[in-house]
């Protein structure tokens, strides 16, 4: 959820449908979030980190395929795009936490804690939960743990690198299997979203104008299935990959193949949400506690729609003035490509 958009082929230009998926992605978790306060069941929503991590295995696999073979260069500019604004926050969300205790629901900022939380190093909490110090940031391990498996595949297999990359994903969620305390914290299934997406990525289609109608049908059908599965107040449990992940990739496809027909839409609402949904992601942390401040979550008509819209401003001003300086200023500090 860190990366930028994927480039196409021969424009260079961002592909727009992926950044407007970012866009829903990132609202439905800020929903879902907002809808957790006055104890309103809208567990669906929180798919949105699925359809993240199925959209970052397409970026991870253009970006490395096409822009970065060198694994060292690629790690390194990896890490920037999300490390700089995820430690911001997080010193943010300690301070706040010193200075005003109970303002941001289980946020302990124990030493260990936070230094493990800045590291990406899956750990439990002080309450034995599996999150870092800024709770929506467990999913940024998730990448990080990507990253690291990309450049190893770069390095020791670049011909055969989404195969490689598969099997060590396949083999880590089975070390966990094994392993309730690995599974808990990073070992499971849902690792085997980048996966899909790294497979959907490889099956892009040359561009072609027929393939519009069938693309938007897909993500129609994927939105669809994701009403049904709440309505039904269907869990996924442990089958988070099928149950969600499956409308993810189905919604991501028709983004790819919108993408290869050349008539996606122009939305400048949801490019602008999308480009901005790594600040959206993080702020919501600090946002949301503000707002339960002044309104009472126990009044869900008002405080829902007031913590959606808080988080959506301060996530657009951390993308001004804080994420898209940062990124132009960290650039540099990537390794020279060889």
């Amino acid at each position: 959820m860190g990366e930028g958009g994927p480039r196409s082929g021969g424009s260079g230009s961002t592909l727009v449908a992926l950044q407007h998926l970012r866009a829903v992605a990132v609202l439905a978790v800020i929903v879902f979030h907002a809808c957790q306060w006055p104890h309103i069941s809208l567990e669906t929503a929180a798919a949105g980190v699925d359809l993240f991590f199925v959209i970052s295995g397409v970026i991870l696999w253009t970006v490395s395929r096409v822009h970065e073979p060198d694994p060292r260069r690629f790690f390194i500019r990896r890490l920037l795009r999300v490390a700089p604004l995820y430690w911001i926050v997080s010193l943010a969300v300690a301070a706040l936490a010193l200075a005003w205790p109970g303002l941001i629901p289980h946020a302990i900022p124990t030493w260990p804690h936070l230094l493990m939380s800045l590291g990406f190093i899956p750990h439990l909490d002080p309450e034995g939960r599996p999150f870092p110090l800024v709770a929506p940031g467990w999913s940024l391990v998730y990448e990080a743990y990507l990253y690291l498996v990309f450049a190893l595949g770069l390095w020791i297999a670049p011909r055969r690198l989404a195969i490689f990359v598969t099997a060590v994903l396949v083999a880590t969620f089975l070390y966990g299997a094994r392993h309730d305390a690995a599974y808990f914290l990073l070992a499971n299934l849902q690792l085997l979203e980048f996966a899909v997406g790294i497979w959907l990525a490889q099956l892009r289609q040359p561009p072609t104008a027929d393939a519009a109608g069938g693309g938007a049908m897909m993500i129609v059908f994927g939105l669809i299935l994701f009403v049904l599965l709440q309505a039904l107040d269907v869990r996924p449990g442990n089958g988070r990959l099928l149950v969600w992940g499956g409308p993810a990739a189905l919604m991501v496809w028709g983004a790819l193949r919108l993408e290869a027909s050349g008539r996606t839409p122009a939305w400048p609402i949801l490019r602008r949400l999308g480009d901005a949904s790594f600040s959206l992601y993080l702020c919501q942390v600090i946002a949301m506690p503000l707002v339960a401040r002044l309104i009472s979550p126990h009044q869900p008509w008002l405080f829902v729609p007031l913590a959606i819209g808080a988080s959506v401003a301060a996530g657009l001003a951390c993308y001004r003035f804080i994420e898209r300086p940062l990124r132009r200023r960290t650039a540099p500090l990537a390794p020279a490509a060889a």
